[in-house]
């Protein structure tokens, strides 16, 4: 008898959750802030740091839905700059991209331009993708930050579309 009612104890947490998911609002994975920090050879670090809801949380720590991966698999999926995933866990995602920036080097000194981004094309993205019937998504980042490496900053907010930008390291 003692050993059915332990049985009975875990499954009924089991609904009771499974009731309180059903029951919430749609799921959002949102998008706080993005820093691209540009690097002297062109190479670049993309931090992207997100909001989960709860049910988001819940399937990340039981590893059935992991931004990180996702992000990097469509990473590889559609762009083309080789990259690696440096750390990513619940509240974000960090890669190193190669060759992110063009760098040219004259007598004021070394010259990166970055390339335009456009978050819109990731959300259009990732709108096919098996996890998008269980979430939405908000892809423009509250903020978001290039740092070159002396330092300039360029700073957007809200924005789903970054342009490029140009930007000469004096010797």
């Amino acid at each position: 008898m003692k050993s059915n009612t332990k049985l009975r104890l875990p499954l009924a947490i089991l609904l009771i959750v499974s009731l309180a998911a059903a029951a919430m609002p749609a799921s959002a994975l949102t998008i706080t802030s993005y820093t691209a920090e540009i690097q002297d050879d062109g190479n670049a670090i993309l931090t992207f740091n997100y909001d989960m809801t709860f049910v988001e949380y819940v399937g990340y720590y039981l590893n059935i839905a992991n931004p990180g991966k996702l992000i990097k698999e469509e990473y590889d999926k559609h762009a083309n700059m080789p990259g690696d995933v440096l750390s990513s866990d619940s509240k974000g995602t960090s890669f190193k991209v190669y060759g992110y920036a063009a760098v040219s080097d004259d007598v004021n000194g070394k010259t990166i331009t970055t390339p335009s981004q456009s978050f819109q094309k990731a959300e259009a993205i990732l709108m096919e993708h098996p996890v998008a019937k269980l979430t939405t998504f908000d892809l423009s980042p509250d903020i978001t930050r290039v740092t070159f490496p002396d330092g300039y900053v360029e700073t957007f907010y809200n924005e789903l579309s970054i342009p490029s930008i140009t930007h000469t390291v004096r010797r």
